[in-house]
Parts: C-alpha cells; sequence; structure tokens
C-alpha cells in the first residue's frame, strides 16, 4: 500500500535505536538551556529535542548502546539530583 511506501525511509532497526537519558520535558526553551548547560558542566553528554504539545523542550542525556551504560549514567545522575527517564528510540538531531 501507499502507506506502507511512505514509512519505508523512515525506517530504522529496532536493535540499532540507542538509549538516552530524559531528564525533563519543559515548555521553556530557555529553562531547558539552562538545564543542558548545568548537566553538561557536570560532564553528561546533553542535548535537547524539540516535540510538538505542551512540553516541546525535552532535555536528554545520552546515548548509550547498552542499558548497562544508561543505568551508569541514570545513577550518577541520581548522585546529582537529577531524576531521568530510560527511554530506547531513534533520535533526531
Amino acid at each position: 500500500s501507499s502507506a506502507s511506501l511512505k514509512l519505508k525511509p523512515r525506517h530504522i532497526d529496532k536493535g540499532n535505536k540507542p538509549y538516552i537519558l530524559q531528564v525533563a520535558a519543559l515548555n521553556n526553551q530557555t529553562n531547558a538551556l539552562k538545564l543542558k548547560e548545568r548537566l553538561s558542566l557536570l560532564g553528561f553528554n546533553t542535548f535537547i529535542t524539540e516535540h510538538k504539545g505542551r512540553f516541546k523542550y525535552r532535555v536528554n542525556v545520552g546515548q548509550y548502546h547498552t542499558l548497562k551504560q544508561a543505568m551508569t549514567e541514570k545513577t550518577r545522575l541520581a548522585e546529582n539530583n537529577f531524576n531521568s527517564l530510560i527511554i530506547k528510540r531513534a533520535i533526531k538531531k
């Protein structure tokens, strides 16, 4: 069908999706940038993704190829008083 043809260029093998840690979902870009800077100063590989909806700016840490690596960084975030969610998905930068 034509719908499946449209999806093919976007198809990514599920096995190749990296793990990321989402630290915050914010509606204010300035706050997202400030948080990104704080995390970067602590040595985390930090980036922001934009999404539609109420919480447009998501502050993320990663990417990690294994769950073990993601868990290690999740622990390090917690030691610095940051909660995070482990997410496995393709990232559009």
